[in-house]
């Protein structure tokens, strides 16, 4: 089934704010610094079913949306359109990054210590991170709002050095690159997909409806 982009309005900025204070109460950093932003000025969208009925798509926190023949829902991470768009976010300068933040694991964690996949850290908040878009599927993604991760796009600050494995970030990077994300991506329908949040003045691509 080809996935079709939909703007969700008012009700998917409302529902971000939502999330962002629902991550706030998990003692997460992510929630805080985005919502500073503008979100009611920026554009709210997902990938949905072309056929879906306006108001099932508004539900955002009853799956359903995607259970449908024609489907198939692997990881949302897999999906050709996701990837594409994905593609395109990580394309532009080289610093680029995909990182999201985990609502429930902290860097002290026994199980922490035997993960290859990369991560960074912000005090005892972990990251998992992706600079290629072919490597995303590794890494975990939002979920819904009782599982409150969030995960963005943005530019390593210029003073910042490559991240690596494990690496230590403080929290001044952390809140320089929340500043300057070019998207945000949390989870909604019973984690069952992804709401898409990009700042006013983004550019909107060709490849947005196409599957």
């Amino acid at each position: 089934m080809t996935l079709v982009r939909h703007e969700l309005g008012p009700v998917g900025a409302a529902y971000l704010r939502d999330y962002f204070e629902s991550s706030r109460r998990y003692g997460r950093r992510l929630g805080t610094l985005l919502a500073a932003r503008d979100l009611e000025a920026g554009t709210t969208w997902a990938f949905v079913p072309p056929d879906s009925a306006p108001q099932r798509v508004l539900d955002l926190r009853h799956g359903g949306l995607y259970s449908r023949p024609g489907y198939e829902k692997p990881r949302v991470s897999s999906r050709p359109d996701v990837q594409q768009w994905l593609k395109a976010q990580l394309g532009g300068s080289g610093r680029s990054v995909l990182c999201c933040e985990d609502a429930m694991r902290q860097r002290t964690d026994p199980a922490q210590g035997t993960s290859d996949t990369p991560a960074f850290f912000c005090g005892d908040d972990v990251y998992w991170y992706s600079e290629q878009p072919e490597d995303v599927v590794r890494i975990p993604w939002p979920c819904a709002t009782w599982h409150p991760a969030i995960a963005m796009v943005t530019e390593l600050p210029r003073q910042a050095p490559p991240l690596e494995h494990r690496l230590c970030v403080p929290p001044e990077a952390l809140q320089e690159m929340a500043d300057g994300a070019a998207a945000v991506v949390v989870g909604a329908w019973d984690a069952e997909g992804w709401l898409i949040w990009e700042p006013a003045g983004s550019v909107a691509q060709a490849w947005a409806s196409a599957g």
